[in-house]
């Protein structure tokens, strides 16, 4: 919630453009569907292990070109961030949701969440219980490589703009 806002945000303020993973995502499996990225009906659950040799390679690229650029998505785990840090001193942080509801859901839906209209209802009503269930497990696991985590719940364009804050801090 709000991973869309906050790599807008560095465009509209800084001019370094962005793109949305899910859409790398996306592009990757329609000419390589070989790969397994989204096997299976809750492919989107563990397809990070899958897709992180392809990020990796896209992040060494984009900082060969020594280009700024923000990736902006859920398509990694705080473990992958670490890696991403420690081999080309990338800036990371995950916003996550430790209080949220459907109608939160839709209000702050962004536009790639498309794929909220294609769930059932009782999926739909499950869906807040597994975000807050995932962003604690982030949340820990951000603490444990010492990497940033934004809890949106509360307050969320003021949590947008202190992430704001600690991405571009002396980068630009």
């Amino acid at each position: 919630m709000g991973k869309s806002t906050l790599a807008q945000m560095i465009l509209e303020r800084n001019k370094i453009s962005w793109m949305p993973l899910d859409i790398v995502r996306e592009a990757l499996h329609n000419v390589s569907p070989h790969l397994g990225i989204k096997e299976g009906k809750n492919w989107w659950i563990n397809h990070h292990e899958k897709f992180f040799p392809f990020l990796k390679e896209l992040v060494q690229d984009i900082n060969a070109s020594q280009i700024i650029y923000t990736l902006e998505g859920d398509s990694f785990l705080p473990m992958h961030a670490d890696q991403l840090i420690k081999y080309f001193g990338i800036r990371a942080c995950f916003l996550g949701a430790s209080k949220i509801n459907v109608d939160t859901l839709k209000t702050f839906k962004g536009g790639g969440d498309y794929w909220l209209d294609e769930l059932s209802e009782k999926e739909l009503a499950d869906l807040p219980n597994w975000i807050i269930k995932k962003s604690e497990e982030y949340r820990l696991e951000c603490e444990k490589y010492g990497i940033r985590y934004f809890d949106v719940s509360f307050n969320h364009r003021q949590t947008l703009e202190e992430a704001y804050e600690y991405l571009t801090k002396n980068n630009i």
